[in-house]
This record gives C-alpha cells, structure tokens and sequence, in this order.
C-alpha cells in the first residue's frame, strides 16, 4: 500500500522589495540581498517596476498582490518618494494589507545623506547631489551601483540620524507628506541587517 505523500510545505524565507521608477533604490537593495544572499539565510528579491507605477499606490498595490501570489514570502516593502505625490494613500493601503512601506520625503537620496550628516530642514530634492558629491569626494550618479559599499561602513549612522529625523518630525506633529528630508528606509535596513548580523 503507498504511503500518502504530505503536500510539501514551503518555507517563508524571501522577503521582497518593490521599488519606482529609478534604479538607485534597486541597485542599492540589490548590493544589500547580494551580501545577505551569501550567507544563505534568506533570499531578497528586488522588483524594479518601471516608470509608469511609480505612484506611491500603485507599488503598494503592486506589493500586495505579490504578497497575495506567493506563500515562500516572508514580508514585503514597498519602498517610494514623495516627489509629487500623496503618500497618504498608499501608506493606508500598506497598513491595510499587512505590507511594509518604506518612504522617502522627499527623495530616496536622503538616505545616502544621513549616512553623512543629520538633516532635517527643507531642501529640494535637486540638491541632494550636491550635498552627496560634497560627502562623496566625486559626482554623485543615480544609478551608482557602488553606492552601497561606498556607504555601508556609516550605516548605523544613517539609521540613528533617520530614526532622530523621523522622530522629531513626528514629536512636531509632521505627517509623511509633510516631514521634508525625512525617511523611513531605516525600518527596512534594520530588518535587512537581521540577516546579516545572525
């Protein structure tokens, strides 16, 4: 008589990133899953969704329905900038579906700073290049692939000076769309870093 087989269970070991439009934010994220690929802990996949859903809501949207399709996924993040855009929406929408967002107010580059200075006032985003040359010794380019190991030796700093940031904005009462040189990128840099200090 055969035995039944046991449906296989598959393990929950992958955790996705979906991003916009560039590809710094997946460029970067990439470096981070390469370093933590190696160790064979958990695997991180990187979705770049092109420029046509880089709405804020659309890559929630987009982050849900991957969560929905695939049960070998242990978190999702959707990582987004202000830019233009209301980020209200899609932060509901993530906390509604049981999705991680990770923003940036008011570009992903702001995350780069921090690993160099504190800064919470106002700039432009069209300056944040500027400031990262000044930090850099060189120009800074968008889609530097070595922007990771040029920054990783500072990350604990980056993330104690967005967590200050992040805080102070909220202490003020500042919402995501109106915390200016603010992120989040540290909540998902610290679940990342799990994996590599384990």
């Amino acid at each position: 008589m055969k035995r039944k087989q046991r449906p296989s269970r598959r393990t929950k070991d992958t955790i996705v990133i979906v991003c916009g439009r560039t590809k710094t934010e997946v460029n970067y994220f990439k470096s981070f899953g390469s370093k933590i690929g190696r160790l064979g802990k958990v695997r991180v996949e990187v979705i770049g969704t092109g420029s046509n859903t880089a709405e804020p809501l659309a890559l929630v949207e987009k982050a849900v329905s991957l969560k929905e399709s695939d049960s070998s996924i242990a978190a999702v993040w959707a990582v987004f900038d202000k830019d233009n855009f209301d980020l209200g929406p899609a932060i509901d929408k993530a906390d509604d579906s049981g999705v991680s967002v990770a923003w940036s107010n008011q570009a992903f580059e702001i995350w780069f700073i921090l690993h160099f200075e504190f800064l919470t006032r106002e700039v432009n985003r069209v300056k944040y290049g500027d400031i990262l040359q000044k930090h850099l010794g060189s120009k800074y380019e968008k889609n530097d692939r070595n922007l990771f190991d040029k920054t990783f030796a500072m990350i604990e700093n980056a993330i104690e000076n967005a967590k200050k940031g992040h805080q102070q904005h909220t202490t003020f009462g500042n919402d995501p769309d109106s915390a200016c040189s603010c992120t989040t990128v540290y909540k998902l840099v610290e679940e990342l870093l799990k994996w590599i200090d384990n």
